[in-house]
């Protein structure tokens, strides 16, 4: 069994990163890595110094010290002799870190050098969660063309483990985005085929008529998504990144239920950069404040957001009247071929037109 549970307790998952820090057992366990990290560099023990740095990193990231979790994974991926397995779960520790401090390019190039490194017959499913995170980076920054490089990894992982019980849990999330991708671009072949991928996947999770995905985008129906929060708040599991729910929700104009704001607010979750930005734009929204809105986005766009924020300069266009918001959208969703978007651009364009005087001049 993996020493890694032994750095997540239940009993904290209602704490921020700030009130984590501050607890007694927290400030134990970080003195007690020192000291192990001492006794299994002395007994040239890697394999299991590396499962103690893995435990500490979780337990930074939860405590919000991003920086100092990175040094640990990189000082993992440092020691000599690690098996395979071992490797490849700090590899996809560094991709998540870098994704959490909005170092993307890095995350893409440890994931694609890492799928690069591997030989033929070599476990590519020990990555089948990393590689996921890595599609969702390359769809929110607007990076699309470089999905079907992974997505190849996706599929040859799912023809390894097809049989293996809760595959779902490594592989759905890479098929979610290329669902996501799908519904943008309104490719009904791609749409069926990514949902009856995740339908396979886990009959128990995907049981609607329509993924939520599907619904949300199709039919603006947010019911499924609500209902889950509203269900069990205190269930949802406490790593999710939950910036790529409050961007469903904003990118139609839409508030975010006082369910997923609760849930927000809640201690045990990542504090990544991306969420903090959805984060900006939501409570703008929230706020109905069209100043601090236009601010979140711009913000968002420089933090390499790409497709959220030109997505939101669609809503900001039709709250404001600014048309400038719309030829800043254009291009993006353009090159993207995110149709659906597209098409909720010429709606807001079209209803924003001058209207003509009937009136007879004389």
């Amino acid at each position: 069994m993996r020493v890694v549970p032994l750095f997540l307790r239940n009993d904290w998952d209602d704490l921020g990163a700030e009130q984590l820090r501050e607890v007694e057992a927290v400030q134990q366990l970080k003195r007690l890595v020192v000291e192990a990290t001492e006794y299994f560099t002395g007994r040239q023990d890697w394999e299991s110094l590396s499962e103690l740095l893995d435990g500490s990193t979780l337990l930074l990231l939860r405590s919000g010290e991003n920086e100092e979790a990175a040094i640990t994974i990189k000082q993992r991926l440092q020691l000599p002799g690690l098996s395979l397995r071992e490797r490849d779960d700090a590899i996809a520790s560094l991709v998540a870190i870098s994704f959490v401090l909005a170092e993307y390019d890095a995350a893409i190039n440890v994931m694609s050098q890492a799928l690069d490194a591997l030989r033929p017959g070599e476990p590519v499913e020990y990555f089948g969660n990393i590689v996921g995170l890595a599609l969702w980076i390359l769809y929110m920054t607007g990076r699309w063309s470089e999905i079907p490089r992974f997505q190849q990894a996706l599929d040859e992982a799912w023809k390894r483990v097809q049989e293996m019980r809760d595959a779902w849990s490594r592989l759905a999330g890479g098929y979610q985005v290329l669902l996501s991708v799908a519904l943008a671009r309104e490719d009904r072949a791609e749409i069926d085929a990514n949902e009856a991928m995740l339908y396979r996947l886990s009959p128990e999770i995907f049981q609607e008529e329509a993924t939520s995905l599907r619904a949300v985008y199709r039919d603006e129906d947010f019911s499924q998504i609500t209902a889950f929060y509203e269900k069990a708040p205190g269930d949802t599991n406490g790593s999710d990144v939950i910036g790529f729910i409050l961007m469903l929700f904003s990118e139609h104009g839409l508030e975010v239920p006082v369910a997923i704001q609760n849930q927000l607010k809640r201690g045990g979750r990542l504090y990544d950069d991306m969420t903090l930005h959805a984060s900006n734009i939501a409570q703008a929204l929230l706020d109905d404040d069209n100043e601090a809105l236009a601010h979140a986005i711009n913000e968002a766009e420089e933090h390499q957001l790409v497709v959220h924020s030109a997505r939101m300069r669609i809503v900001l266009a039709k709250r404001t009247g600014d048309r400038s918001q719309l030829e800043r959208a254009r291009p993006v969703l353009e090159r993207l071929e995110d149709r659906l978007f597209l098409r909720k651009l010429r709606e807001v364009d079209e209803l924003l037109q001058p209207s003509t005087s009937d009136d007879a001049s004389v």
